[in-house]
């Protein structure tokens, strides 16, 4: 087990001193543009309609209370096409008021990893970091809009993802995680993570990482994590198993998610 967290220590090191070495150095271009796109965006200027703002437009499906994240969920995530792929500038928009907890996932990683992949696409260098990459480093890094709900009068719940995965050779990480962005007033006011569904590996040892959760009708987020870790005994050749598990909830209050202490 030691010899896993060793690992993934080790390909997060590897990937980030890979990702700037061949991420394009647009700051100041990329600042203005991150501006003017929120403004566009959040109405900062004007008053701007809820239903045609180019943000919800994104999300085309809409769904309603109550909301649940599952297996099933998950599943589906696969399986459609039709969702609309996200860049830099929209997400750095759905993420302007981040709420990070303490039990969630190492999410700046991700999403520095999915920002630096996504300029390598804008810039035209990402099929040369994919001729160059090592085993362990990321490959594929992509977001999308899901879903779109209400919570009350001018108040949006908006669904996205971040879909990830590794080359495919030991060490391997590949896993979606799944984020809540409240949309109010013209606004984004906050976002969370909802879910995930990781896993990764370098035989004989593995973890995976599973985060569900619902959304009731008096916007309770109830929410349930699942870690294990597996490796093989090299003298008996057992099975190890570690599972560690959690409940917690959180309630969303005038645009904010509130977690319970």
């Amino acid at each position: 087990m030691k010899n896993l967290i060793i690992n993934i220590c080790l390909i997060c090191f590897i990937i980030c001193t890979a990702l700037q070495l061949f991420s394009c150095n647009t700051n100041e271009k990329d600042k203005n543009e991150e501006s003017d796109t929120i403004k566009r965006i959040t109405g900062d200027e004007t008053s701007v309609d809820i239903e045609s703002n180019p943000i919800l437009s994104l999300f085309k499906k809409t769904s309603e209370l109550p909301f649940t994240i599952d297996s099933t969920y998950f599943s589906k995530l696969t399986e459609s096409e039709d969702f609309v792929r996200l860049r830099t500038k929209e997400v750095k928009v759905l993420t302007t008021s981040f709420n990070k907890y303490e039990k969630f996932s190492n999410i700046e990683w991700n999403l520095k990893s999915f920002f630096e992949l996504d300029s390598m696409k804008e810039a035209g260098t990402y099929e040369e970091y994919k001729n160059i990459i090592d085993i362990g480093m990321t490959m594929y890094s992509d977001a999308y809009a899901i879903e779109k709900f209400k919570l009350g009068p001018n108040t949006f719940a908006l669904i996205w993802i971040i879909s990830y995965s590794t080359m495919d050779a030991c060490p391997y990480a590949s896993g979606d995680i799944v984020f809540l962005s409240i949309f109010q007033s013209e606004t984004i006011t906050d976002c969370i993570q909802i879910g995930e569904n990781m896993s990764s590996g370098d035989p004989p040892s593995s973890m995976s990482k599973t985060l569900t959760s619902s959304i009731n009708d008096n916007l309770i987020i109830q929410f349930s994590f699942i870690e294990i870790y597996e490796e093989e005994d090299y003298e008996t050749m057992e099975l190890i198993n570690e599972k560690n598990t959690d409940n917690f909830s959180a309630k969303i209050k005038e645009g904010i998610v509130i977690f319970e202490k």
